[in-house]
């Protein structure tokens, strides 16, 4: 059996067991093109939740043609970032041909960070998903392990000064740390600068 094939069977059997699709043909899911970080993600989602997902594509919908229920949150030069309701992921239409998905995580996550960084995540995963990022972490009182909990997220704190660290991180890392249910706020670390 050819790789191309094996993927495509792949696709349309094992992928509707793990994320509730029930067909394969027509458009394109978009659960077809998650990477397997996301597919960790996602399942760890319950469907009640909405659901923060970038999708690379040649040609990016309009906002107007999303489908009810879905939220854009930002824009890069071929990516998009959509909030969609858990369990509409495996109907939403107009991102089939998605060269490139990720779920970033839940919305409450996905919040942890403000609008502007999320858009420069978006931008950086877009152009460069390996591009290093720095930001501040800020965690919720009491948290004592700050440094430990980074590391289990595989970003390695540049410091760390009670429950604020200073991190470095590329799209992937930062998916992992806003997991952390510790977390309180990620946010650009050029915005502790004094004036």
């Amino acid at each position: 059996m050819s790789a191309r094939l094996f993927c495509r069977v792949r696709s349309c059997l094992v992928l509707p067991i793990l994320f509730g699709l029930t067909a394969c043909g027509g458009e394109t899911s978009i659960i077809q093109n998650l990477d397997p970080a996301s597919g960790q993600r996602l399942a760890g989602i319950s469907e009640d939740m909405g659901v923060v997902i970038s999708c690379q594509m040649e040609k990016l919908p309009e906002k107007e043609s999303l489908d009810e229920g879905v939220r854009e949150m930002a824009r890069a030069q071929t990516s998009i970032l959509i909030e969609v309701p858990r369990g509409d992921i495996e109907t939403l239409s107009g991102f089939g041909d998605a060269g490139k998905v990720t779920i970033w995580g839940d919305a409450r996550n996905v919040n942890k960070i403000g609008v502007r960084l999320q858009s420069a995540v978006l931008e950086a995963w877009d152009n460069d998903p390996y591009q290093e990022l720095s930001m501040l972490a800020r965690f919720k009182p009491g948290t004592n392990n700050v440094g430990e909990l980074l590391t289990s997220a595989g970003v390695k704190p540049r410091t760390v000064a009670g429950i604020v660290a200073t991190i470095s991180a590329d799209a992937a890392g930062i998916f992992q740390v806003i997991q952390l249910e510790e977390l309180e706020t990620l946010s650009p670390s050029q915005e502790l600068r004094p004036n």
